[in-house]
């Protein structure tokens, strides 16, 4: 179909027409933003860092007083175990000069501290395991995580390769090398490429459309690589985990085709309907582009909202997220306009069958079937979907919020191999010690200060839930005291937990009662006890977390949609996906359902922020669909006053985007699910399940049906609330200016 109006550009006024009249430019200046960016991103070095911290709590104070007075023991510290195959004992003369010969080489790695030697008399109790065949050294750092150099993993590794060719086995554990040496699989490395092509395939199965199916990708692309370069440049600056990458990628992904399908969409239905290219792309960026914009800002605003659990890693894991989902919205406004007039009618090229003329009629077909199915059984959408969906989401109550350990990753990283060494040699509590740290007032006498270190040591030993403790190590300038507990229990275990709120709140204030150590000046700290600490920190605040992320997003759909009901009934359909998938999580990573499908071989907890930022990206992604969907309801509605024939257009003009954005967001999620990092599968696994059961089952056929049940009641709005609140025109037509009232005759005049 030849373009009728091919110079109608100077006569279409907006954002969309000037970005068709300078489309080069456009282009020309993703390409030199692109480009540059990731020029200065691969010439400054960057290296993610996975740093927690939970301000305010006991380990937080524990780690003050470690940076004050132990400095060394504030920075990373790493776990190095040694085990001999062939049955030899650790303090066999050979065996040890292997050892002597491995803490050499350490102590040669950059920023090196110190390594404890295990066959030092003072360490042989404690650090070799009873059967004399494993055993361990600490090692410290002069430096802390965010200035030690990238390759200190390959370092430590080249340090102790020739004692391992010796015949002794050497392995690492620690938070600098989960940060350093990621678990990899053959499959997850093409990840992003999987995600491309399965979105291509679903695109172009879709829309019959080659072009159709590569404007979105490239577009999504565009994105994806400037945010990825930004990222790698706040490295620099900030402590941001690996998983920041990740999801990041995940997001970039599947948004970027959802928002970039949606205005191609529209563009290709205003088409049908007899416009000019350059008119179609004005009025496809004001009306599709709007809701593009509202739906990006949407999920910014849920997820920027996490900042509020006032947790580091926490803040700047939404803060990354945002900025991804930011880059993408203004990639999908800007660059794909430009495409599209670039391309103009030819989009069309090696189209299939269906895919060759602009879609035009809304009254025949698959959707439009669909939507008068729909509006047939209005109460039968409307109720038995929502009590099967609560049945799946059942499981979500018996969630155990934890930290998923080393011991849970794959036998091909070392740390996973150090936790079950150490595991084996000396029990489950080795791989969760914590650190007992006192810090002297100095207004008691050396005398009453001697007795509280003896107290807290004898209290530490003697407890039931302790394994063993350590003596008690001043510090250099003689103002603390330091004990290495070991618990009889391991990291993810409720018992640790228990045992650090029992000696923070009873045990060791009780120990120093009376004595030259004031009660308020003893802390439980280290790694494990600031991941306990995390996970408290988020149980505390979910409920609140998602009060507000709720609060928030009704409050943006009121405003766009000038309605009550629509956003309450909005969010009661998130909130069921959002159990729904949490539900399933749980039965499968927790209660082991099919677990071995995923590629697991053991259950693990629920990652303790997984269900925060399940919610936050999920709220946002689902009331995409949501504003896609109703605002085309709402053009429709505002048009011919007629509440049942405006839902069955907008499902109609809507559904065939709806399911395929849901399909590819969730297939990009779910080629995640490769990775062999547990975490990564459950947040892959979790959102997948998430973003299709709210598309599929809440939004083509929960939503559709209420709407048919609820009339014009569903477009009520209190006249002195419409006066009070801006206008946001998310359909593409008049601003609304004046809610109506159920029992009005006429809609809302918009």
């Amino acid at each position: 179909m030849a373009d009728p109006f091919p110079n109608s550009s100077e006569r279409v006024p907006g954002a969309g027409a000037w970005l068709a009249r300078n489309r080069y430019w456009v282009i020309g200046a993703w390409v030199v933003l692109a480009v540059t960016l990731g020029i200065i991103s691969a010439v400054v070095p960057s290296q993610s860092r996975n740093s927690f911290t939970v301000p305010g709590s006991g380990s937080a104070d524990a780690l003050d007083v470690l940076g004050e007075s132990y400095p060394t023991l504030a920075n990373p510290i790493v776990t190095v175990v040694y085990a001999t195959s062939d049955g030899s004992q650790i303090l066999d003369p050979p065996t040890q000069a292997l050892i002597d010969e491995a803490i050499g080489g350490l102590l040669e790695v950059p920023d090196a501290a110190e390594v404890t030697n295990p066959a030092e008399p003072l360490n042989q109790r404690s650090n070799i395991s009873p059967d004399g065949t494993i055993a361990f050294s600490t090692m410290t750092f002069t430096q802390s995580v965010a200035d030690l150099s990238e390759d200190t993993f390959d370092s430590l590794e080249s340090a102790v390769e020739p004692v391992r060719a010796a015949g002794l086995q050497v392995e690492f554990e620690g938070s600098l090398i989960d940060a350093d040496n990621p678990p990899r699989g053959t499959l997850s490395q093409y990840a992003d490429a999987i995600s491309i092509v399965v979105a291509i395939l679903i695109v172009l199965l879709a829309f019959g459309s080659p072009l159709v199916a590569l404007l979105p990708i490239v577009t999504a692309l565009g994105g994806l690589t400037v945010a990825l370069s930004l990222l790698g440049l706040l490295e620099n600056v900030f402590n941001i985990g690996s998983v920041n990458e990740i999801l990041g990628t995940m997001l970039a992904l599947g948004v970027g085709v959802d928002y970039s399908l949606l205005i191609v969409n529209r563009y290709r239905q205003l088409r049908g309907e007899g416009h000019d290219v350059d008119t179609a792309i004005s009025l496809a960026w004001s009306s599709a582009g709007t809701s593009v914009i509202f739906a990006g800002i949407t999920v910014m605003a849920t997820t920027l909202a996490l900042t509020v659990v006032g947790v580091p890693f926490i803040s700047l894991l939404a803060l990354t997220t945002s900025m991804f989902v930011v880059i993408t919205i203004v990639s999908a406004l800007t660059l794909l306009p430009a495409m599209l007039r670039v391309f103009g009618d030819r989009i069309a090229w090696g189209s299939l069958p269906w895919g060759r003329e602009h879609p035009t009629d809304t009254t025949h077909g698959f959707w439009a079937s669909w939507a008068r199915v729909i509006q047939r059984f209005r109460v039968v959408f409307a109720i038995v979907p929502v009590l099967v969906l609560l049945v799946v989401a059942a499981p979500y109550r018996s969630a155990d919020l934890g930290i998923i350990n080393d011991g849970a990753l794959p036998d091909s990283v070392t740390q996973k191999r150090a936790y079950d060494l150490l595991d084996d040699g000396f029990g489950p509590g080795q791989n969760a010690p914590l650190l007992v740290v006192a810090r002297f007032s100095g207004d008691g006498e050396v005398t009453d200060t001697g007795v509280g270190v003896v107290s807290l040591f004898e209290t530490l030993r003697n407890s039931p839930d302790v394994e063993s403790t350590s003596p008690p190590v001043l510090s250099d300038s003689r103002d603390a005291v330091l004990f290495r507990v070991v618990p009889t229990t391991g990291p993810d275990e409720q018992a640790t937990a228990d045992l650090v709120r029992e000696l923070r709140d009873f045990a060791l204030p009780d120990a120093v009662d009376g004595t030259g150590i004031a009660p308020g000046e003893v802390f439980v700290g280290g790694e494990t006890a600031t991941f306990i600490d995390f996970t408290q920190r988020i149980s505390d605040r979910l409920v609140a977390y998602i009060l507000v992320g709720v609060g928030i997003a009704f409050i943006a759909l009121m405003i766009a949609f000038r309605s009550l009901i629509v956003p309450l009934k909005a969010m009661l359909v998130a909130l069921l996906s959002f159990f729904v998938a949490y539900g399933v999580v749980v039965a499968v990573f927790q209660w082991g359902w099919g677990l071995g499908l995923l590629g697991l071989d053991e259950t693990v907890p629920i990652e303790s922020f997984f269900p925060l930022f399940l919610f936050a990206i999920l709220i946002g992604l689902t009331l995409d669909y949501e504003v896609f969907l109703v605002s085309r309801v709402l053009e429709d509605y505002a048009v011919t006053d007629d509440p049942d024939g405006s839902v069955i257009t907008g499902l109609t003009n809507t559904g065939k985007v709806i399911l395929s954005a849901a399909v590819i967001m969730g297939s990009v999620f779910f080629v995640f699910v490769s990775n062999p990092s547990p975490v990564v599968k459950m947040i892959g696994f979790g959102l997948g399940v998430g973003v299709l059961t709210d598309a599929l089952i809440g939004r083509l056929m929960i939503v559709p049906a209420v709407l048919h049940l609820l009339g014009r009641r569903a477009w009520w709005y209190p006249r002195w609330l419409d006066r009070v609140t801006p206008v946001i025109n998310v359909e593409g037509g008049a601003p609304a200016a004046t809610g109506a009232d159920p029992g009005e005759d006429n809609p809302p005049d918009r």
